[in-house]
Protein backbone atom coordinates (compact mmCIF):
# COMPACT_ATOMS: atom_id res chain seq x y z
CA UNK A 1 0.00 0.00 0.00
CA UNK A 2 1.14 2.93 -0.92
CA UNK A 3 2.25 6.02 1.74
CA UNK A 4 0.57 9.93 1.85
CA UNK A 5 3.57 11.51 2.90
CA UNK A 6 7.25 11.28 3.81
CA UNK A 7 9.10 13.58 6.21
CA UNK A 8 12.41 14.75 5.03
CA UNK A 9 15.75 16.07 7.44
CA UNK A 10 18.74 17.90 6.14
CA UNK A 11 21.99 17.63 8.00
CA UNK A 12 24.27 20.26 5.79
CA UNK A 13 27.64 21.78 7.10
CA UNK A 14 27.15 25.64 8.47
CA UNK A 15 23.73 26.21 7.03
CA UNK A 16 25.34 26.79 2.96
CA UNK A 17 24.39 24.66 0.36
CA UNK A 18 25.34 24.69 -3.37
CA UNK A 19 23.04 25.40 -6.23
CA UNK A 20 22.73 21.69 -7.16
CA UNK A 21 21.77 20.53 -3.47
CA UNK A 22 19.17 23.67 -3.23
CA UNK A 23 17.89 22.19 -6.65
CA UNK A 24 17.59 18.99 -4.70
CA UNK A 25 15.09 20.29 -2.55
CA UNK A 26 13.11 22.20 -4.52
CA UNK A 27 12.60 19.07 -6.66
CA UNK A 28 12.13 17.23 -3.41
CA UNK A 29 9.01 19.59 -2.46
CA UNK A 30 7.10 19.52 -5.79
CA UNK A 31 6.51 15.82 -4.78
CA UNK A 32 2.88 15.45 -3.54
CA UNK A 33 3.20 14.41 0.71
CA UNK A 34 6.78 15.35 1.10
CA UNK A 35 7.72 17.66 4.21
CA UNK A 36 10.75 19.38 5.19
CA UNK A 37 10.97 18.70 9.28
CA UNK A 38 14.51 19.86 9.98
CA UNK A 39 17.77 21.71 8.66
CA UNK A 40 20.56 20.53 10.98
CA UNK A 41 23.76 22.48 10.81
CA UNK A 42 27.08 20.53 11.54
CA UNK A 43 29.63 22.05 13.55
CA UNK A 44 32.27 19.43 11.85
CA UNK A 45 34.61 19.77 9.27
CA UNK A 46 35.99 18.10 6.52
CA UNK A 47 39.68 17.55 7.66
CA UNK A 48 41.67 20.33 5.43
CA UNK A 49 43.14 18.45 2.70
CA UNK A 50 46.60 19.44 1.37
CA UNK A 51 45.94 21.04 -1.67
CA UNK A 52 48.60 22.25 -4.51
CA UNK A 53 48.85 25.85 -5.75
CA UNK A 54 47.82 25.36 -9.63
CA UNK A 55 44.85 23.31 -8.60
CA UNK A 56 43.61 25.99 -5.80
CA UNK A 57 44.35 28.75 -8.74
CA UNK A 58 42.00 26.13 -10.86
CA UNK A 59 39.47 25.59 -8.27
CA UNK A 60 38.89 29.57 -8.63
CA UNK A 61 37.99 29.54 -11.74
CA UNK A 62 35.15 26.91 -11.24
CA UNK A 63 32.50 29.76 -10.99
CA UNK A 64 31.21 29.02 -14.96
CA UNK A 65 29.71 25.64 -12.68
CA UNK A 66 26.40 27.28 -12.05
CA UNK A 67 25.75 23.88 -9.86
CA UNK A 68 28.84 24.69 -7.82
CA UNK A 69 28.00 28.12 -6.66
CA UNK A 70 26.36 28.59 -2.96
CA UNK A 71 23.09 29.87 -2.84
CA UNK A 72 21.36 31.79 0.02
CA UNK A 73 19.02 29.42 2.22
CA UNK A 74 17.69 32.22 4.16
CA UNK A 75 14.24 32.39 1.83
CA UNK A 76 13.48 28.56 1.53
CA UNK A 77 14.46 26.99 4.87
CA UNK A 78 13.30 30.14 7.04
CA UNK A 79 9.89 27.55 7.77
CA UNK A 80 12.23 24.81 8.89
CA UNK A 81 13.43 24.06 12.09
CA UNK A 82 16.86 24.65 12.19
CA UNK A 83 18.91 22.34 14.65
CA UNK A 84 22.67 23.14 15.60
CA UNK A 85 24.09 19.45 15.49
CA UNK A 86 27.73 18.99 17.13
CA UNK A 87 30.33 16.66 15.72
CA UNK A 88 29.75 14.21 18.49
CA UNK A 89 25.90 14.55 18.80
CA UNK A 90 24.98 14.01 22.63
CA UNK A 91 21.83 11.53 23.73
CA UNK A 92 20.38 14.81 23.51
CA UNK A 93 20.70 16.00 20.12
CA UNK A 94 19.80 12.37 18.93
CA UNK A 95 16.64 12.72 21.03
CA UNK A 96 15.81 16.04 19.83
CA UNK A 97 16.15 14.80 16.21
CA UNK A 98 14.52 12.08 16.50
CA UNK A 99 11.58 14.04 17.78
CA UNK A 100 10.62 15.22 14.49
CA UNK A 101 10.46 11.27 13.56
CA UNK A 102 12.00 11.53 10.10
CA UNK A 103 11.70 9.32 7.20
CA UNK A 104 14.85 9.48 5.46
CA UNK A 105 17.73 12.13 6.04
CA UNK A 106 19.31 13.62 3.30
CA UNK A 107 23.24 14.40 4.20
CA UNK A 108 25.01 17.21 2.33
CA UNK A 109 27.72 17.18 4.32
CA UNK A 110 30.56 15.98 2.95
CA UNK A 111 32.39 13.36 5.35
CA UNK A 112 31.40 10.61 6.97
CA UNK A 113 28.68 11.33 9.88
CA UNK A 114 28.57 8.85 13.28
CA UNK A 115 27.30 5.62 13.96
CA UNK A 116 24.89 7.24 16.13
CA UNK A 117 23.06 8.93 13.74
CA UNK A 118 22.52 6.07 11.39
CA UNK A 119 19.32 5.00 13.30
CA UNK A 120 17.32 8.74 13.50
CA UNK A 121 15.36 7.80 10.25
CA UNK A 122 12.99 5.78 9.32
CA UNK A 123 14.74 4.80 5.87
CA UNK A 124 18.22 5.74 7.13
CA UNK A 125 20.87 8.90 5.56
CA UNK A 126 20.91 9.35 1.99
CA UNK A 127 24.15 10.57 0.87
CA UNK A 128 25.65 11.43 -2.47
CA UNK A 129 28.84 9.44 -3.69
CA UNK A 130 30.95 10.29 -6.91
CA UNK A 131 33.04 7.22 -8.22
CA UNK A 132 33.65 5.28 -5.27
CA UNK A 133 33.73 8.24 -3.09
CA UNK A 134 31.71 10.73 -0.73
CA UNK A 135 30.93 13.51 -2.87
CA UNK A 136 33.59 16.26 -1.15
CA UNK A 137 32.27 19.74 -1.18
CA UNK A 138 34.40 21.46 -3.57
CA UNK A 139 35.05 18.59 -5.69
CA UNK A 140 34.58 19.01 -9.56
CA UNK A 141 33.08 15.63 -10.77
CA UNK A 142 34.78 15.09 -14.15
CA UNK A 143 38.12 16.43 -13.10
CA UNK A 144 39.84 12.78 -11.69
CA UNK A 145 38.15 10.99 -14.82
CA UNK A 146 40.40 13.53 -16.99
CA UNK A 147 43.25 12.91 -14.79
CA UNK A 148 43.18 8.86 -15.33
CA UNK A 149 42.31 9.41 -19.28
CA UNK A 150 38.09 7.67 -18.39
CA UNK A 151 35.83 8.45 -20.56
CA UNK A 152 32.74 8.91 -18.08
CA UNK A 153 31.62 9.49 -14.37
CA UNK A 154 29.90 7.53 -12.31
CA UNK A 155 28.08 8.79 -9.71
CA UNK A 156 24.98 7.36 -6.91
CA UNK A 157 22.78 8.31 -4.44
CA UNK A 158 23.69 5.68 -1.46
CA UNK A 159 21.90 4.52 1.71
CA UNK A 160 24.58 4.88 4.75
CA UNK A 161 25.25 2.09 6.06
CA UNK A 162 23.03 -0.07 8.46
CA UNK A 163 23.94 -2.28 11.85
CA UNK A 164 26.09 -4.73 9.17
CA UNK A 165 27.94 -2.09 7.97
CA UNK A 166 26.10 -2.43 4.92
CA UNK A 167 25.10 0.69 2.16
CA UNK A 168 22.61 0.14 -0.16
CA UNK A 169 22.36 1.82 -3.55
CA UNK A 170 18.94 3.47 -4.28
CA UNK A 171 19.96 5.42 -8.02
CA UNK A 172 23.31 5.03 -9.90
CA UNK A 173 24.27 6.90 -13.12
CA UNK A 174 27.65 6.55 -15.36
CA UNK A 175 27.76 10.02 -17.70
CA UNK A 176 29.78 10.15 -20.70
CA UNK A 177 32.92 13.07 -20.59
CA UNK A 178 33.45 12.62 -24.98
CA UNK A 179 33.47 16.07 -26.49
CA UNK A 180 32.35 17.95 -22.85
CA UNK A 181 33.91 20.32 -20.68
CA UNK A 182 35.14 19.67 -16.74
CA UNK A 183 32.69 22.48 -16.31
CA UNK A 184 30.23 21.11 -18.74
CA UNK A 185 30.37 17.41 -17.26
CA UNK A 186 30.09 18.61 -13.77
CA UNK A 187 27.07 20.46 -14.21
CA UNK A 188 25.43 17.43 -15.86
CA UNK A 189 26.32 15.83 -13.25
CA UNK A 190 25.48 17.44 -9.99
CA UNK A 191 22.42 18.84 -12.13
CA UNK A 192 21.06 15.01 -12.44
CA UNK A 193 22.39 14.37 -8.76
CA UNK A 194 19.52 16.63 -7.92
CA UNK A 195 16.95 14.60 -9.04
CA UNK A 196 17.37 11.28 -7.65
CA UNK A 197 15.93 11.66 -4.32
CA UNK A 198 12.84 13.01 -5.61
CA UNK A 199 13.11 10.19 -8.12
CA UNK A 200 13.32 7.52 -5.30
CA UNK A 201 10.63 8.98 -3.19
CA UNK A 202 8.10 9.16 -5.56
CA UNK A 203 8.28 5.66 -6.95
CA UNK A 204 8.04 4.82 -3.07
CA UNK A 205 4.72 6.84 -2.26
CA UNK A 206 3.71 5.14 -5.01
CA UNK A 207 3.50 1.76 -3.64
CA UNK A 208 7.06 0.50 -4.18
CA UNK A 209 8.94 -0.75 -0.53
CA UNK A 210 11.74 -1.83 -2.81
CA UNK A 211 13.27 1.45 -4.04
CA UNK A 212 13.91 2.91 -0.54
CA UNK A 213 15.97 -0.43 0.06
CA UNK A 214 17.95 -0.68 -2.74
CA UNK A 215 20.93 -3.14 -3.85
CA UNK A 216 23.87 -3.53 -1.80
CA UNK A 217 26.81 -1.23 -2.62
CA UNK A 218 30.62 -2.01 -1.89
CA UNK A 219 32.31 0.13 1.44
CA UNK A 220 33.36 3.93 0.20
CA UNK A 221 36.38 4.80 -0.24
CA UNK A 222 38.74 7.79 1.87
CA UNK A 223 38.79 10.81 -0.44
CA UNK A 224 41.75 11.04 -3.18
CA UNK A 225 44.25 13.42 -2.48
CA UNK A 226 44.03 17.03 -4.50
CA UNK A 227 45.66 16.65 -8.17
CA UNK A 228 49.41 17.87 -7.64
CA UNK A 229 51.11 20.61 -9.37
CA UNK A 230 52.25 18.05 -12.13
CA UNK A 231 49.00 16.66 -12.85
CA UNK A 232 47.76 20.26 -13.28
CA UNK A 233 50.44 20.94 -15.85
CA UNK A 234 49.29 18.02 -17.70
CA UNK A 235 45.64 18.99 -17.67
CA UNK A 236 46.58 22.30 -18.46
CA UNK A 237 49.14 20.27 -21.39
CA UNK A 238 45.71 18.64 -22.95
CA UNK A 239 44.33 21.65 -23.17
CA UNK A 240 46.57 23.12 -24.93
CA UNK A 241 47.05 20.03 -27.49
CA UNK A 242 43.55 19.37 -27.52
CA UNK A 243 43.91 15.33 -26.39
CA UNK A 244 41.61 16.12 -23.45
CA UNK A 245 38.07 17.07 -22.37
CA UNK A 246 38.98 20.36 -20.81
CA UNK A 247 37.48 22.57 -23.68
CA UNK A 248 35.23 20.21 -24.73
CA UNK A 249 37.30 18.84 -27.74
CA UNK A 250 37.44 15.73 -29.06
CA UNK A 251 39.98 14.24 -31.79
CA UNK A 252 37.62 13.91 -34.80
CA UNK A 253 37.90 10.61 -36.83
CA UNK A 254 35.73 10.83 -40.22
CA UNK A 255 33.27 8.05 -39.75
CA UNK A 256 31.37 6.18 -42.45
CA UNK A 257 28.51 3.97 -42.10
CA UNK A 258 27.22 1.06 -43.76
CA UNK A 259 24.42 -2.05 -42.81
CA UNK A 260 24.24 -5.58 -44.05
CA UNK A 261 22.07 -8.80 -42.92
CA UNK A 262 22.53 -11.34 -40.26
CA UNK A 263 20.68 -14.52 -42.03
CA UNK A 264 19.56 -15.38 -37.75
CA UNK A 265 16.99 -14.29 -36.18
CA UNK A 266 18.08 -11.44 -33.53
CA UNK A 267 17.22 -13.61 -30.79
CA UNK A 268 20.24 -15.72 -31.84
CA UNK A 269 22.34 -12.85 -30.57
CA UNK A 270 21.84 -14.35 -26.90
CA UNK A 271 23.34 -17.28 -27.34
CA UNK A 272 27.07 -18.11 -25.89
CA UNK A 273 28.53 -17.83 -29.84
CA UNK A 274 26.30 -16.70 -31.93
CA UNK A 275 26.39 -16.69 -35.86
CA UNK A 276 28.06 -13.54 -36.96
CA UNK A 277 27.88 -14.11 -40.84
CA UNK A 278 27.68 -10.64 -41.71
CA UNK A 279 26.25 -9.77 -45.75
CA UNK A 280 27.32 -6.26 -46.19
CA UNK A 281 26.46 -4.04 -48.73
CA UNK A 282 28.78 -2.62 -50.99
CA UNK A 283 30.68 0.48 -49.46
CA UNK A 284 28.67 3.62 -50.51
CA UNK A 285 30.22 6.03 -52.20
CA UNK A 286 32.49 9.03 -51.17
CA UNK A 287 31.04 11.01 -48.31
CA UNK A 288 28.24 9.21 -48.06
CA UNK A 289 26.98 6.12 -45.52
CA UNK A 290 24.32 4.15 -44.47
CA UNK A 291 22.89 3.58 -40.71
CA UNK A 292 20.34 2.93 -38.84
CA UNK A 293 18.15 0.28 -40.55
CA UNK A 294 14.59 -1.37 -40.33
CA UNK A 295 12.89 -3.52 -42.28
CA UNK A 296 10.09 -5.14 -43.22
CA UNK A 297 9.29 -8.05 -45.79
CA UNK A 298 5.87 -8.05 -48.20
CA UNK A 299 6.06 -10.70 -50.83
CA UNK A 300 8.45 -12.39 -49.33
CA UNK A 301 10.77 -9.74 -50.29
CA UNK A 302 12.69 -7.70 -47.57
CA UNK A 303 12.37 -4.15 -47.93
CA UNK A 304 14.67 -1.70 -45.61
CA UNK A 305 14.37 2.23 -44.24
CA UNK A 306 17.68 3.69 -43.21
CA UNK A 307 19.17 6.66 -42.97
CA UNK A 308 21.01 7.98 -45.67
CA UNK A 309 23.38 10.68 -45.33
CA UNK A 310 25.71 12.93 -47.35
CA UNK A 311 29.11 14.76 -45.99
CA UNK A 312 29.08 17.21 -47.78
CA UNK A 313 25.61 18.69 -48.04
CA UNK A 314 25.01 17.29 -44.02
CA UNK A 315 22.33 16.04 -44.68
CA UNK A 316 20.47 12.97 -43.90
CA UNK A 317 17.04 12.05 -44.94
CA UNK A 318 15.15 8.46 -44.90
CA UNK A 319 15.78 5.96 -47.81
CA UNK A 320 14.38 2.85 -49.33
CA UNK A 321 15.94 -0.29 -50.38
CA UNK A 322 14.26 -3.30 -52.13
CA UNK A 323 14.76 -5.59 -54.94
CA UNK A 324 13.69 -4.82 -58.51
CA UNK A 325 11.38 -7.10 -60.47
CA UNK A 326 14.40 -9.33 -61.91
CA UNK A 327 15.73 -9.69 -58.70
CA UNK A 328 18.90 -8.51 -59.64
CA UNK A 329 19.23 -4.56 -59.20
CA UNK A 330 18.20 -3.04 -55.83
CA UNK A 331 17.70 0.82 -55.77
CA UNK A 332 17.92 3.46 -53.05
CA UNK A 333 15.17 5.38 -52.84
CA UNK A 334 14.54 9.15 -50.87
CA UNK A 335 11.25 8.52 -48.61
CA UNK A 336 11.08 11.30 -46.20
CA UNK A 337 13.03 14.93 -46.44
CA UNK A 338 12.95 17.51 -44.33
CA UNK A 339 14.92 20.50 -43.51
CA UNK A 340 16.75 18.42 -40.39
CA UNK A 341 18.44 15.35 -39.97
CA UNK A 342 16.51 12.29 -39.96
CA UNK A 343 17.97 8.99 -38.83
CA UNK A 344 16.61 5.77 -36.88
CA UNK A 345 13.19 5.16 -39.18
CA UNK A 346 12.31 2.41 -36.89
CA UNK A 347 9.12 0.38 -38.23
CA UNK A 348 6.49 -1.65 -36.53
CA UNK A 349 3.53 -3.27 -38.23
CA UNK A 350 0.37 -3.22 -36.92
CA UNK A 351 -3.28 -3.87 -37.76
CA UNK A 352 -1.68 -5.23 -41.17
CA UNK A 353 -0.08 -1.65 -41.67
CA UNK A 354 3.63 -0.70 -41.77
CA UNK A 355 4.26 2.40 -39.38
CA UNK A 356 7.93 4.30 -39.48
CA UNK A 357 8.83 6.78 -36.24
CA UNK A 358 11.85 8.92 -37.61
CA UNK A 359 14.39 10.52 -35.07
CA UNK A 360 13.62 14.21 -36.20
CA UNK A 361 15.10 16.65 -32.97
CA UNK A 362 15.06 19.38 -35.35
CA UNK A 363 11.36 19.09 -35.80
CA UNK A 364 10.54 18.84 -32.04
CA UNK A 365 8.45 16.01 -31.77
CA UNK A 366 8.13 12.52 -32.41
CA UNK A 367 5.95 11.50 -35.36
CA UNK A 368 4.22 8.63 -36.62
CA UNK A 369 4.09 8.26 -40.36
CA UNK A 370 2.41 5.38 -42.60
CA UNK A 371 4.27 3.58 -45.37
CA UNK A 372 2.10 2.90 -48.60
CA UNK A 373 1.23 -0.35 -49.89
CA UNK A 374 3.55 0.60 -52.91
CA UNK A 375 6.23 1.70 -50.24
CA UNK A 376 6.79 4.83 -52.22
CA UNK A 377 5.77 7.19 -49.74
CA UNK A 378 5.57 7.90 -46.15
CA UNK A 379 2.13 10.02 -45.00
CA UNK A 380 2.35 11.43 -41.29
CA UNK A 381 -0.60 10.31 -39.38
CA UNK A 382 -0.03 11.46 -36.11
CA UNK A 383 1.83 13.20 -33.23
CA UNK A 384 2.98 10.68 -30.92
CA UNK A 385 4.58 13.45 -28.92
CA UNK A 386 5.04 16.85 -28.60
CA UNK A 387 8.69 16.78 -27.53
CA UNK A 388 11.65 15.46 -29.28
CA UNK A 389 13.51 11.97 -28.40
CA UNK A 390 16.81 10.79 -30.36
CA UNK A 391 16.33 7.13 -31.21
CA UNK A 392 12.19 6.78 -30.53
CA UNK A 393 11.18 3.14 -30.18
CA UNK A 394 7.50 2.17 -29.40
CA UNK A 395 6.89 -1.30 -28.44
CA UNK A 396 3.47 -3.20 -26.92
CA UNK A 397 4.22 -5.05 -23.30
CA UNK A 398 1.43 -6.23 -20.76
CA UNK A 399 -1.35 -4.55 -22.07
CA UNK A 400 0.52 -1.41 -22.72
CA UNK A 401 1.87 0.75 -26.02
CA UNK A 402 5.22 2.32 -25.03
CA UNK A 403 8.01 4.82 -26.23
CA UNK A 404 11.24 4.98 -25.14
CA UNK A 405 13.90 7.66 -26.24
CA UNK A 406 16.32 9.95 -24.77
CA UNK A 407 16.93 13.69 -25.10
CA UNK A 408 19.45 16.22 -25.09
CA UNK A 409 21.50 17.30 -23.35
CA UNK A 410 22.00 14.04 -22.15
CA UNK A 411 21.38 12.27 -25.78
CA UNK A 412 22.89 9.05 -25.18
CA UNK A 413 22.39 8.92 -21.20
CA UNK A 414 19.21 9.60 -20.02
CA UNK A 415 16.56 7.26 -21.18
CA UNK A 416 12.70 8.24 -20.82
CA UNK A 417 9.71 6.38 -21.23
CA UNK A 418 5.75 6.80 -21.97
CA UNK A 419 3.05 4.96 -22.13
CA UNK A 420 -0.37 4.87 -23.62
CA UNK A 421 -3.53 2.25 -23.75
CA UNK A 422 -3.65 2.95 -27.48
CA UNK A 423 -0.48 2.31 -30.43
CA UNK A 424 -1.16 6.09 -31.40
CA UNK A 425 -1.81 7.52 -28.14
CA UNK A 426 -2.17 9.85 -26.06
CA UNK A 427 1.26 8.66 -24.30
CA UNK A 428 2.00 9.78 -20.57
CA UNK A 429 5.18 9.87 -19.07
CA UNK A 430 6.38 7.64 -17.01
CA UNK A 431 6.84 8.56 -13.24
CA UNK A 432 10.26 8.09 -12.69
CA UNK A 433 11.31 9.75 -16.07
CA UNK A 434 14.29 9.55 -16.68
CA UNK A 435 13.95 5.65 -15.78
CA UNK A 436 17.25 5.27 -16.67
CA UNK A 437 20.51 7.60 -16.35
CA UNK A 438 23.54 5.16 -18.09
CA UNK A 439 25.66 5.95 -21.38
CA UNK A 440 26.33 2.42 -21.44
CA UNK A 441 23.06 0.84 -22.61
CA UNK A 442 19.92 3.80 -22.33
CA UNK A 443 20.03 5.05 -25.43
CA UNK A 444 17.57 2.56 -27.66
CA UNK A 445 19.36 0.68 -30.50
CA UNK A 446 17.24 -1.21 -32.32
CA UNK A 447 14.25 -3.51 -31.95
CA UNK A 448 13.03 -5.03 -28.18
CA UNK A 449 12.34 -8.57 -28.84
CA UNK A 450 11.27 -11.65 -26.72
CA UNK A 451 13.19 -14.78 -25.77
CA UNK A 452 10.07 -17.11 -24.12
CA UNK A 453 8.34 -14.41 -21.73
CA UNK A 454 11.78 -11.99 -21.51
CA UNK A 455 11.74 -8.79 -23.25
CA UNK A 456 14.82 -7.78 -24.22
CA UNK A 457 15.80 -3.89 -25.35
CA UNK A 458 19.10 -3.60 -27.81
CA UNK A 459 20.36 -0.32 -26.46
CA UNK A 460 24.28 1.68 -27.29
CA UNK A 461 27.05 1.95 -25.38
CA UNK A 462 28.92 5.06 -26.01
CA UNK A 463 31.30 4.90 -23.07
CA UNK A 464 34.06 4.70 -25.07
CA UNK A 465 35.31 7.46 -27.60
CA UNK A 466 35.37 7.04 -31.05
CA UNK A 467 33.27 3.73 -31.03
CA UNK A 468 29.99 2.44 -30.20
CA UNK A 469 28.72 -1.06 -29.25
CA UNK A 470 25.56 -2.85 -28.15
CA UNK A 471 24.16 -3.32 -24.99
CA UNK A 472 21.61 -6.20 -24.78
CA UNK A 473 19.18 -5.79 -21.64
CA UNK A 474 17.04 -8.04 -20.19
CA UNK A 475 13.88 -5.82 -19.05
CA UNK A 476 12.83 -7.21 -15.35
CA UNK A 477 10.13 -4.54 -14.69
CA UNK A 478 8.07 -2.41 -16.55
CA UNK A 479 4.47 -0.04 -14.90
CA UNK A 480 3.69 3.06 -15.65
CA UNK A 481 5.61 3.72 -12.10
CA UNK A 482 8.35 0.94 -12.31
CA UNK A 483 11.11 0.38 -14.07
CA UNK A 484 14.25 -2.32 -13.74
CA UNK A 485 16.42 -4.09 -16.60
CA UNK A 486 19.70 -5.74 -16.34
CA UNK A 487 22.74 -5.38 -19.05
CA UNK A 488 23.18 -9.27 -20.04
CA UNK A 489 25.71 -9.28 -22.02
CA UNK A 490 27.74 -6.66 -25.19
CA UNK A 491 28.10 -6.77 -28.59
CA UNK A 492 31.15 -5.84 -29.74
CA UNK A 493 31.55 -4.00 -33.09
CA UNK A 494 31.88 -7.00 -36.03
CA UNK A 495 34.74 -8.21 -38.09
CA UNK A 496 36.10 -5.74 -40.97
CA UNK A 497 36.09 -3.82 -43.21
CA UNK A 498 32.94 -2.29 -40.69
CA UNK A 499 34.82 -3.22 -37.09
CA UNK A 500 34.81 0.39 -35.43
CA UNK A 501 31.23 0.83 -34.14
CA UNK A 502 27.63 -0.80 -34.24
CA UNK A 503 24.92 0.92 -33.03
CA UNK A 504 21.34 -0.64 -34.62
CA UNK A 505 20.16 -4.29 -34.12
CA UNK A 506 16.72 -4.22 -35.81
CA UNK A 507 14.75 -7.62 -35.75
CA UNK A 508 13.20 -8.43 -39.27
CA UNK A 509 11.26 -11.90 -39.12
CA UNK A 510 14.07 -14.88 -38.91
CA UNK A 511 16.70 -12.12 -40.08
CA UNK A 512 18.67 -9.60 -38.39
CA UNK A 513 19.66 -6.63 -40.05
CA UNK A 514 22.62 -4.48 -38.24
CA UNK A 515 25.00 -1.49 -39.13
CA UNK A 516 28.58 -0.73 -38.65
CA UNK A 517 31.10 1.73 -38.65
CA UNK A 518 35.30 2.61 -39.98
CA UNK A 519 37.25 5.38 -40.29
CA UNK A 520 37.90 6.49 -43.24
CA UNK A 521 39.97 9.33 -45.50
CA UNK A 522 36.90 10.42 -47.39
CA UNK A 523 37.57 8.73 -50.39
CA UNK A 524 35.74 5.70 -51.54
CA UNK A 525 36.73 2.42 -51.84
CA UNK A 526 34.13 1.38 -53.83
CA UNK A 527 35.24 0.40 -57.42
CA UNK A 528 33.09 1.26 -60.72
CA UNK A 529 30.67 -1.32 -61.57
CA UNK A 530 30.41 -0.25 -65.73
CA UNK A 531 27.42 -2.56 -65.85
CA UNK A 532 25.27 -1.20 -63.55
CA UNK A 533 22.82 0.86 -64.85
CA UNK A 534 22.56 4.35 -63.09
CA UNK A 535 18.51 5.65 -62.98
CA UNK A 536 18.58 9.13 -63.71
CA UNK A 537 17.03 11.54 -60.88
CA UNK A 538 17.89 12.86 -57.92
CA UNK A 539 15.71 10.50 -56.02
CA UNK A 540 17.34 7.70 -55.91
CA UNK A 541 20.49 5.84 -56.16
CA UNK A 542 21.62 2.40 -57.64
CA UNK A 543 23.04 0.02 -54.98
CA UNK A 544 24.35 -3.80 -55.84
CA UNK A 545 22.56 -5.86 -53.02
CA UNK A 546 23.12 -9.39 -55.01
CA UNK A 547 24.82 -10.65 -51.76
CA UNK A 548 21.75 -10.20 -49.87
Amino acid sequence: MAEPSLRIGIIAESGKLRHWQMLCLHTLLEVPGIELVFFAESDATQPERRTSILYRRWLAGRSAVEAMGFVDTTAPLNRIPHVPLRSGPSAADLEKLRGYLPDVVLQFSSFELPESLRDVARFGIWRFVHGERLLIADEVPGLLETLQDESHVTASLQRSPNAQGKSRMLRSGSFGMNGRSIDETAEIVLQSLASWPAQVIRAFLSGDPEAVVGVEAESLKPPTPSPTNVEMLRLWWKDLSGNGNTKGSSQHKLEEWNFGVLPHPITSLLEERPSLNVRWLPPPGSGRWRSAPFGCIKDGQLSVLYEKFDREQDKAVIGRLRPKRDNNLKRSRNLLETDGHLTYPFILEHEGAVYVIPENVTGGKVTLYCLNEEQTALTPVRTLLNEPLFSPTVFRHEGLWWLFGTKAPLENTALYAYHSEHFEGPYSPHLLNPIKTDIRSSRPGGTPFRRGEELWRPAQDHSVAGTVRIALNRVTQLTPDRFSEKTVKFFEPLKAPWSKGIRTLSAVGDITLVDGMRHTTGKSTRKPDRKRTVQKGRNSEPDDLNAL
